[in-house]
């Protein structure tokens, strides 16, 4: 009789610290959200004067992708870099759209995943889209208007 009771006894302290362990871990308020800013993923770097995707920008596109699917909590910025002149506006404009259009299209990813930007820099590369994971209080629009309708025949 004094065995069982001591395994009852046992029982009822493992299942109580299981309990604590339980209800501490559920409580931690980092425990089920996921740090969507440490993503970290290759530029896309476009030539001059052009919005056309690669095959190897493809490919890329296809991993980040995964990882976006992955990580359905989060949602990413896309970023394209564009000059001062209205030309320069327009084509980062486009290569973001390239950029979104294939996630959405090619790879099934809901565009309100996006918060679309374009980037006016001074100097620097103005051909490059980036994307990156957004952190949880960044907000903005998951497509943007064209800055200069009908500059660019497209």
């Amino acid at each position: 009789m004094y065995t069982i009771l001591q395994r009852v006894s046992r029982l009822k302290v493992q299942l109580s610290l299981v309990f604590i362990v339980f209800t501490l871990l559920v409580s931690h308020k980092g425990y089920s959200q996921t740090d969507c800013t440490s993503t970290s993923f290759p530029v896309m770097q476009f030539a001059d004067r052009s919005n056309a995707l690669t095959s190897s920008m493809q490919t890329d596109l296809s991993s980040i992708a995964s990882q976006i699917k992955n990580h359905p909590d989060c949602r990413y910025v896309i970023l394209g870099n564009g000059g001062t002149t209205k030309f320069d506006q327009e084509m980062a404009w486009l290569r973001i759209n390239a950029v979104e259009s294939y996630l959405v299209d090619h790879e099934g990813i809901n565009n309100t995943r996006f918060i679309i930007r374009i980037n006016v820099v001074q100097s620097g590369p103005i051909n490059e889209v980036s994307i990156s994971g957004a952190a949880s209080d960044d907000s903005g629009p998951s497509t943007i208007s064209e800055p200069s309708p009908g500059l660019i025949g497209h």
